[in-house]
């Protein structure tokens, strides 16, 4: 996520088209600014968020109620 002098909503718009493209005229300036590659994918943070939200949501086996019928 941006910091937030990125210039609202307009400036954001902007930040998000110029990193995704290689040839916008400020590209370069808010690719330095941001501080790192917006191409770069940190694969075993990404893995460690999946699995860690994929044991939260597991579901839980329910426990039989002895009033209810099979």
């Amino acid at each position: 996520m941006p910091s937030e002098d990125v210039g609202g909503p307009w400036g954001y718009e902007e930040f998000r088209e110029a990193l995704a493209n290689k040839n916008h005229e400020r590209h370069d300036e808010l690719v330095e600014w941001w501080g790192n590659d917006p191409t770069a994918i940190d694969a075993a943070n990404l893995r460690n968020n999946v699995d860690a939200l994929a044991a939260k949501w597991k579901r839980r086996s329910r426990k039989k109620s002895p009033n209810l019928r099979p």
